[in-house]
């Protein structure tokens, strides 16, 4: 009877109830399992995002590596001889365009070797063009086991090559001009269990020697070879003084 009257006075008070309250307190407790439960929830999509964004980086960086790695390749391809593995034309020439251009006129020490590999053709035509590009690759060995460091060797033909000798005035050209053609008349090459014999005519040109302009460089080391080849092959010729003297 008590407790009926202290229950009737509370709620006659305001006050809720001894169930009310637990009521409350259970209703309370249903949110916060379901803020945790929302809250997990959140917390597993920021992981599946973390992860999905680290994936994303990684594989982006590996799509930026691999684009990276093919422009590397096709910049070496893209300067590069594929048979002998040596410089093509277009370095050749990009390299003295950007060595010279500017400085045309200037007074930079400068050598030009045009060297064309003899009967060339004969060994095509004999022994089939596979026996071809093996001398073209052994010409290239040649080349790149003799000069020296600073020195760019470039495929511009069929069986032409240009040897670029930087800061090397016309005596010091002539000497690494001989030495390239003594290194590949004593060099062997074998072919279908024959040895071949390769030899190669050289032509140079020098700047300030043969001429101050560096656009003529080219033309007079052509001329030079073109006479080594007349004076008999397995030779080198050196080109005279080509620019026109000054009317005083």
């Amino acid at each position: 009877m008590a407790d009926e009257e202290r229950q009737q006075n509370e709620q006659e008070a305001g006050q809720p109830s001894e169930e009310e309250m637990r009521a409350q307190l259970e209703e309370e407790r249903s949110r916060v399992r379901k803020l945790e439960e929302e809250l997990a929830r959140v917390r597993e999509e920021l992981e599946e995002l973390r992860i999905v964004y680290q994936n994303t980086v990684e594989h982006g960086t590996l799509i930026e590596n691999e684009l990276d790695q093919k422009m590397r390749v096709a910049t070496v391809q893209s300067m590069t001889d594929p048979l002998t593995g040596i410089y093509n034309r277009l370095k050749f020439n990009d390299a003295l365009n950007r060595r010279l251009g500017r400085r045309a006129g200037g007074s930079t020490v400068s050598s030009l070797i045009m060297f064309d590999i003899d009967r060339f053709k004969e060994v095509n035509d004999t022994m089939g063009h596979a026996a071809g590009d093996a001398t073209l690759r052994h010409v290239a060995r040649v080349l790149k086991a003799t000069l020296r460091e600073q020195d760019l060797a470039a495929r511009v033909g069929g069986e032409e090559f240009a040897l670029w000798l930087p800061s090397t005035g016309l005596a010091t050209g002539r000497e690494v001009a001989e030495r390239v053609r003594a290194a590949l008349t004593e060099s062997r090459l074998y072919w279908a269990g024959a040895e071949l014999s390769i030899t190669g005519s050289l032509g140079l040109a020098g700047k300030p020697e043969t001429t101050a302009q560096a656009a003529n460089l080219y033309t007079a080391a052509v001329a030079a070879l073109y006479s080594a080849q007349e004076a008999g092959r397995n030779r080198g010729e050196v080109a005279g003084p080509v620019d026109r003297p000054v009317d005083p």
